[in-house]
């Protein structure tokens, strides 16, 4: 049905079963879990106020609205999902609304302060994974759970979903807690500034100004930062150079006779080969990584790698 939706027929037949209370859950998870193999643009008027009313039902129906939202970064769901996040984070008193034509939702205080920490932990997590992934702008309630929330899990997911927030300032409130950050939250926290422009340029900005150390980063992040913020940049070609003994050489090596690296190397024990390869059409023995007259021979015959 999802890969027909230009037909009205099947377009109606499809929204009937996600207007249905009975039929919508199921609907919507089978589409999450199909969400490659459609156009999720097309079905996004049918689904996104789909998920709108399941954040008004109960738990299960929230997490699954969560989902949808995230992997389908339905962005005009920030403010009903805020809403739950604090909700369950137990900050503030959110009255669930009824879903019209069903019985109205009371809220229960299950995710406040007194509810065991594992399962406000994990309604808090989901929320605030949905949010990094549609880039809630919310940035002043994430970096606030930063350095009040005890919760380590929810404190970690919250700053992903800083790292990640499309908006200006998001960038400048991860790099001012920079030094707060133990080693796996600074790798998160670039890995998800360096996947938008306001995080990208707020990075670039702090190695110029050597808030950032060029031992922050590597070669993946300035591949992405290359990647978001195009060629274009003014700022970017002079980081770049800065930073350009991060990249590692790569040879070119299309099959001509003169085509290798004599390297000079004296093997006179056990030793180890590591190397990325990525090979062309037509490889075989005549290509290989590692050789010696007579004695060795590391080939692709055949296309599969040998040794000889």
């Amino acid at each position: 049905l999802a890969e027909g939706l230009d037909d009205p027929a099947v377009h109606e037949a499809l929204a009937a079963a996600l207007r249905n209370p009975a039929s919508r859950q199921d609907i919507a998870a089978a589409l999450l879990r199909l969400r490659t193999k459609f156009d999720a643009n097309k079905l996004a008027p049918l689904l996104q106020p789909t998920a709108r009313e399941m954040l008004d039902g109960n738990e299960a129906s929230q997490d699954l609205a969560l989902q949808l939202a995230g992997e389908f970064q339905y962005a005009e769901l920030e403010t009903p999902i805020v809403a739950l996040l604090k909700n369950r984070l137990g900050n503030t008193a959110v009255p669930a609304v009824g879903v019209t034509g069903v019985s109205p939702v009371t809220a229960a205080p299950a995710h406040g302060r007194d509810a065991p920490d594992t399962q406000r932990r994990d309604a808090c997590v989901t929320a605030l994974r949905a949010l990094g992934l549609i880039g809630c702008k919310q940035t002043e309630l994430f970096a606030k759970l930063l350095t009040t929330e005890k919760d380590p899990f929810i404190r970690n997911e919250a700053l992903g979903a800083l790292a990640s927030s499309k908006a200006d300032d998001a960038g400048a409130r991860v790099l001012a807690l920079w030094k707060d950050l133990d080693s796996p939250g600074r790798r998160l926290a670039l890995d998800r500034l360096c996947t938008t422009k306001p995080g990208a340029r707020a990075v670039v900005a702090s190695l110029k100004s050597k808030t950032l150390k060029a031992d922050d980063l590597d070669a993946a992040a300035l591949d992405r930062l290359q990647a978001v913020l195009g060629p274009g940049d003014p700022e970017l070609p002079d980081v770049m150079n800065e930073l350009s003994a991060l990249f590692r050489p790569v040879l070119r090596l299309d099959g001509g006779r003169d085509n290798y690296a004599e390297t000079g190397l004296s093997l006179d024990g056990p030793f180890t080969v590591e190397t990325w390869v990525r090979l062309d059409p037509g490889i075989g023995n005549e290509d290989g990584i590692l050789g010696s007259p007579g004695r060795l021979d590391m080939n692709f015959f055949g296309g599969q790698f040998r040794v000889w």
